[in-house]
């Protein structure tokens, strides 16, 4: 498998046989969400949660890639986790709806906790801004409006970086008793 990092365009070109997904994006945030809520679950087993059909092998070869380097920058709880996005030399109007998307899928997979449980710290209000965020308005027209897209976009970044954090919390104190 190869170690190198994938680009929203990587993973768009394997998309291309994927009708049941809208971006790169969202198959990011839930690959995202799903994570933060079942960090230990395998690549096999999120996949069995989807339904994604291959073209050939290597497709799934991308998918299970993409997936791993998640959880990797997840576990090392750094600062260098980015959202899949389109570049910024990108139209606004598509980073925007790239962004609902990929918070459309972290929810979704977020959701893989379960219901039966509270959650912990600053989670809860993080999630209703989520929410708000993912029926985001696409248009994105002025300086000003670019500027709040970036704002956002970061926001989102250093929201799921602390309910990772919060929830990875919880599950080893409560591993721990």
């Amino acid at each position: 498998m190869n170690n190198s990092w994938l680009t929203y365009e990587d993973i768009e070109v394997l998309m291309q046989s994927a009708d049941n997904f809208e971006s790169p994006s969202e198959i990011h945030g839930m690959m995202t969400g799903f994570l933060c809520a079942k960090p230990d679950l395998p690549f096999t087993h999120w996949l069995s949660e989807i339904d994604f059909s291959f073209n050939q092998a290597s497709d799934r070869e991308l998918l299970e890639q993409l997936y791993h380097q998640i959880a990797e920058i997840l576990v090392r709880n750094e600062y260098d986790f980015d959202l899949l996005l389109p570049d910024d030399d990108s139209p606004s109007d598509l980073r925007a709806i790239a962004l609902s998307h990929w918070v459309q899928g972290f929810l979704y997979g977020l959701g893989y906790r379960g219901d039966e449980q509270d959650w912990p710290g600053e989670t809860q209000s993080i999630l209703l801004d989520l929410t708000k965020i993912g029926q985001l308005d696409p248009q994105v027209d002025t300086e000003e409006d670019e500027q709040a897209l970036m704002e956002v976009t970061e926001y989102v970044r250093v929201s799921v970086l602390l309910i990772h954090a919060e929830l990875n919390q919880v599950s080893s104190q409560q591993t721990i008793h």
